[in-house]
């Protein structure tokens, strides 16, 4: 009678451990991501960087960061898409690995390059005026 009493208590406790989730094997995987990646180039003014034309981040020129992170998180399978949303005065930014799909818990692949578009005292991309030579009686 001992013995099938101890097996008794046993297989309850097997029953009560099993049903409190000791022994639970299962494993937490993360299902969002932080989004974000690195700066250069960017020395004066602010840019606004925008992931999936909707979350908006503004980066305020500074020496001491080079790193950037979007505020909301991503859901792992999702996509994004970061653009420059609006260009800082003086300078144009480029966006490189800009889009893809959310595979891992941390995104930091996305590069921000800034450059200045004035050569001088004088800004890129502005008109200048054509001179064009008169050559015999051709109407210029």
């Amino acid at each position: 009678m001992k013995i099938v009493t101890t097996k008794l208590l046993v297989l309850i406790a097997c029953v009560l451990l099993t049903a409190c989730g000791a022994g639970n094997s299962s494993t937490s995987t993360a299902t969002t991501s932080t989004m974000g990646g690195t700066i250069s180039g960017l020395t004066s003014g602010a840019l606004v960087l925008q992931n999936n034309s909707t979350d908006a981040l503004t980066i305020v020129a500074n020496a001491n960061s080079s790193t950037f992170v979007f505020a909301t998180p991503m859901v792992i399978g999702a996509t994004y898409s970061v653009t420059v949303g609006t260009q800082p005065t003086g300078f144009i930014c480029s966006v490189t690995n800009g889009s893809g799909t959310v595979v891992s818990s941390i995104v930091t692949s996305v590069v921000v390059t800034c450059v200045a578009n004035w050569i001088g005292t004088k800004q890129l991309g502005v008109a200048t005026k054509k001179y064009y030579w008169c050559i015999g009686s051709y109407r210029c």
